[in-house]
């Protein structure tokens, strides 16, 4: 079902929200990584780009780790995922996050969720990388010299293509 690599980034101490969003995740073909404390999953941040996360307020109260993903640079526009308990504030939580899952899981509920935000981790991952391939064709056609080619039209209004830079 996964054309791409997508990855996950689960921060949770509690195993039971650990192997049932694990699962999920894995039925779509998303690559969790699990994390039991916080820091370490913002180190995560820094390091790679991720497609999602997943935060278990229990464990990050502030959900310090979705508003840390919010200012980075290579997963600002991830999917962010808060776990909340009945005692923790939904409300609160979707200021940072783009989907709170209510404990306790319930897979289908689990399931259902996953399966909204993995179009959305999609279309993200595309825009992620149109760029750069948009600029990679247009450079191939230009040192390559072939001229029987069409001239690549670049995605963005304002760049030039290459038949307005001969």
């Amino acid at each position: 079902m996964n054309s791409c690599d997508l990855q996950a980034v689960l921060v949770s101490t509690d195993s039971v929200v650990v192997d049932s969003v694990s699962q999920s995740l894995e039925k779509l073909g998303i690559t969790p990584a699990v994390y039991w404390d916080a820091p370490a999953a913002v180190k995560t941040l820094n390091s790679q780009k991720t497609d999602a996360f997943l935060v278990d307020r229990e464990l990050d109260p502030e959900l310090s780790v979705l508003k840390a993903m919010r200012h980075s640079t290579s997963s600002r526009f991830a999917v962010a995922f808060a776990i909340c308990s009945q005692e923790s504030s939904a409300r609160g939580a979707f200021r940072v996050a783009d989907f709170v899952i209510d404990k306790p899981l319930a897979s289908h509920r689990v399931n259902r969720t996953m399966k909204a935000a993995y179009g959305i981790m999609l279309k993200e991952r595309m825009r992620y990388f149109r760029i750069a391939c948009a600029q990679k064709r247009l450079w191939s056609t230009r040192a390559t010299g072939d001229s029987s080619r069409k001239p690549a039209t670049s995605a963005r209004p304002g760049l030039r293509s290459n038949a307005s830079l001969r």
